[in-house]
């Protein structure tokens, strides 16, 4: 599996690194969906949902209008799928582990920083490629102060 963490813009048109990318196959071609930390964001063919797919042109029944939702906490992405009854397991793989089976209101957090959540319809199986951004630190030292260089700038008049 090979992805990385997209630098997009939001709705607004200015950059956005996110905690955790989501990259999927939509109508139009392939699309993504930047996740930061405390953010809850439903996956499925809905008009509601953050990530959509299987819409269009021709809806897949199969794949439920909520699949699921990703929650983005504690530097993890958790999967959970949705709770209606009689709809079939999302399943969450790995490079090096077996794929794990997630059940209707079940839920899984794979401590890997990239996996594919596969969401399985009539038509076909959807997949979701998920890669998690490590965490950044040396940016602002321990105590708080200043950094460790400063430059200052002049300008002239001409």
């Amino acid at each position: 599996m090979v992805a990385t963490l997209p630098a997009v813009g939001d709705d607004r048109g200015s950059p956005a690194i996110g905690r955790a990318a989501v990259t999927y196959e939509a109508p139009h071609g392939v699309e993504s969906a930047v996740l930061d930390d405390g953010d809850v964001a439903a996956f499925g063919r809905a008009g509601s949902c953050r990530v959509r797919f299987a819409h269009a042109p021709v809806a897949d029944t199969g794949v439920p209008r909520v699949a699921g939702r990703l929650v983005v906490a504690a530097g993890r992405v958790f999967v959970e799928a949705s709770d209606q009854p009689g709809r079939s397991a999302l399943e969450v793989s790995a490079e090096g582990r077996p794929p794990v089976l997630i059940g209707a209101g079940d839920g899984f957090a794979p401590s890997e920083s990239e996996f594919r959540i596969t969401v399985h319809g009539q038509q076909r199986s959807w997949p979701l490629e998920v890669v998690i951004a490590p965490e950044i630190t040396g940016l602002v030292s321990p105590d708080g102060g200043d950094p460790t260089f400063t430059h200052h700038l002049e300008l002239t008049g001409s």
